[in-house]
């Protein structure tokens, strides 16, 4: 729980290879709201960006995707920065992924945003500075179905692939959920449609 009780806490504290603390906790959020889901990634030198979802108050927002990036002494570089650019329904379940210059893709799950009042998938890249590199890409093209538990990994060289899972159940004669991937290059342009 947060200071007074009145909301939960996400809190990050680097360590050395050892095992060694570096520093004491620090608090990730900047808002009095209430948290949840949290993903972290890391580059080479240690510095870090951590992603979760805030209850934006008083509920008129649900949940909205946030972030902050962090020196690999524990310093927050800076305060906690909105990621989702859509504020209506909720936008949750994110993913990060940090090459070993600091360029960061976060990917995530959005409510209601093609129109369709379905979940799915949403990405937004940075640099290495925290800037924003583009608009936010729409990842998931089948907008009829739920989509969700969502995955980022991202290449030294920029390009990065986000896989998901989705209960599409029309490609899959057992219908169940099963997992779709989409890679992107660098500029994130997409290398095709989802497979």
């Amino acid at each position: 729980q947060g200071a007074g009780g009145t909301s939960s806490d996400h809190l990050v504290r680097p360590y050395l290879a050892n095992g060694t603390p570096v520093g004491p906790a620090t608090l990730v959020r900047t808002t009095p709201h209430n948290t949840m889901g949290i993903d972290l990634a890391i580059d080479s030198q240690g510095n870090f960006v951590v992603t979760w979802s805030e209850l934006m108050w008083p509920y008129v927002n649900d949940f909205d995707v946030f972030a902050r990036r962090f020196a690999s002494t524990g310093t927050a570089l800076g305060s906690a920065f909105r990621v989702s650019t859509y504020t209506n329904g909720a936008q949750v379940i994110s993913s990060v992924a940090m090459n070993a210059t600091g360029s960061f893709v976060i990917a995530w799950n959005s409510l209601g945003q093609t129109g369709t009042g379905n979940w799915n998938i949403y990405a937004q890249r940075y640099a290495s500075t925290g800037a924003r590199l583009g608009g936010e890409l729409q990842v998931s093209t089948e907008t009829s179905y739920w989509d969700s538990l969502i995955s980022v990994a991202l290449a030294s060289n920029g390009s990065f692939v986000i896989t998901w899972s989705t209960d599409n159940t029309g490609v899959v004669p057992s219908a169940l959920p099963y997992v779709l991937a989409r890679s992107y290059t660098a500029s994130g342009a997409p290398v095709g449609a989802p497979f």
